[in-house]
């Protein structure tokens, strides 16, 4: 587990978004080929947003 003080490059935030906006669109994909349930899309879409949120609010190498 990183500590407190770690740091991330604008490059390394830059992918970790854009790989969540894939899984995102991943699950779209899933519901509407394979019928997802709702509320797992929803679970699933949640969480992924709560993650970006962590990831968008971590210190950023300059």
């Amino acid at each position: 587990m990183a500590n407190k003080e770690s740091c991330m490059s604008y490059e390394q935030v830059e992918s970790i978004e854009g790989d969540i906006r894939d899984i995102l669109n991943w699950i779209a994909t899933f519901k509407q080929e394979y019928d997802i349930p709702a509320e797992v899309e929803k679970t699933l879409k949640k969480k992924l947003q709560a993650l970006a949120k962590k990831v968008g609010g971590a210190k950023v190498l300059k």
